[in-house]
Order: structure tokens, then C-alpha cells, then sequence
């Protein structure tokens, strides 16, 4: 956890949003929920879940995802030539 705060004060040191004293600021995305059930009796949990993710790193994550899909669509349309002993169009 350390690790990824120490990440995400340097990708908004770089980004430029530092206060007058350079404290970063770090955009998150928060989310909570906790259990209700209104089936015969209405119940109210008293304990819940939370999740914080920066905004930043959630933004990275898809992008390495969106790179991911890409170079599985090129290996799937690459099949075939794999298929024939064919490897000039492999990356690696």
C-alpha cells in the first residue's frame, strides 16, 4: 500500500497537482455498500464494505488492459500462420 501511495503522489507530482507547499493532490473514486434485506423483517447491517481506488491508476489499469485485448487480437488473427509453420508476422 505504501508502494502504490508513494506511486501515486509521483504520477501527480508529474501531472502538476501539488499544493503551494507540493503536497500532491491524488483524485480517488470511492465506493461503499453494506447488506439491507427487506424480505419478512427489515434488516440494516452495522458493518460494511469500502473501496478507494486513485483515480490515475485506475485510469493506467485500463489502458494496459486496452493494450492486452489488442495484442490478443493480433495473436488470434495470427493463428493461422502458426497453423502453416508460418512465424513472419510474430513479434517474438
Amino acid at each position: 500500500m505504501e508502494k502504490a501511495t508513494k506511486e501515486e503522489a509521483n504520477i501527480a507530482k508529474r501531472r502538476g497537482d501539488v499544493d503551494e507547499n507540493g503536497v500532491p493532490f491524488i483524485t480517488v473514486v470511492a465506493n461503499g455498500s453494506w447488506a439491507k434485506r427487506s424480505y419478512r423483517k427489515n434488516y440494516n447491517s452495522s458493518s460494511g464494505v469500502g473501496c478507494i481506488i486513485a483515480a490515475a491508476y485506475r485510469s493506467s489499469e485500463n489502458l494496459d488492459l486496452a493494450k492486452k485485448i489488442e495484442l490478443l487480437s493480433k495473436d488470434i488473427q495470427n493463428v493461422p500462420n502458426h497453423i502453416l509453420g508460418s512465424h513472419i508476422n510474430c513479434d517474438r
